[in-house]
């Protein structure tokens, strides 16, 4: 649309993706899904709760897990399919970039993806920061270059205004 209509990011070096919390992860999930598109990302306080998911059960199951504080399988299962099969689909991250470093994720024209590059930052006081540094350990074990940073703060947007503001210059390259 903003191609379109304003002739702005008319390729992927111009256009970038930034969210929070839920919305970083569907920054990031984009950028992979669509790296043709999306030539950089920033993630703040993303809600990786992906594997948290794959193992919930649809009535709770003897675990227990049949949902989080923020909703439940029902909801789950809308948004990324059959939890139990979440990580070996493409509505996992991880799942995506594996594919783009082994070349099989193409893009529209049939060419290899290429990796977008990534910016990510969480708080250490957030109920995000595990899931987050899980990530970030999964991108180093991969080879994929990214800059992570935490420093003190929550999910708030006290934090993530610091962030987009640290981030912004570096991804425009200032």
């Amino acid at each position: 649309y903003v191609r379109r209509t304003f002739g702005l990011a008319m390729n992927r070096e111009d256009t970038y993706l930034m969210g929070f919390s839920m919305g970083g992860f569907g920054a990031l999930h984009t950028a992979f899904q669509f790296p043709e598109t999306f030539g950089k990302t920033a993630a703040l306080s993303s809600a990786l709760i992906h594997h948290e998911v794959a193992e919930m059960k649809p009535d709770g199951g003897k675990d227990g897990k049949g949902g989080n504080d923020v909703a439940n399988y029902a909801y789950f299962r809308e948004c990324f399919g059959e939890p139990s099969k979440l990580l070996e689909s493409d509505s996992n991250p991880e799942t995506l970039v594996k594919k783009i470093k082994a070349g099989t994720l193409k893009t529209s024209d049939g060419s290899k993806a290429i990796m977008p590059e990534i910016f990510m930052a969480c708080g250490t006081e957030d109920f995000l920061l595990e899931p987050n540094r899980a990530f970030h350990a999964f991108l180093e074990e991969e080879g994929v270059k990214h800059v992570y940073m935490e420093s003190k703060g929550i999910h708030d947007m006290n934090f993530w205004q610091e962030y987009a503001a640290k981030f912004v210059p570096m991804m425009f390259g200032e």
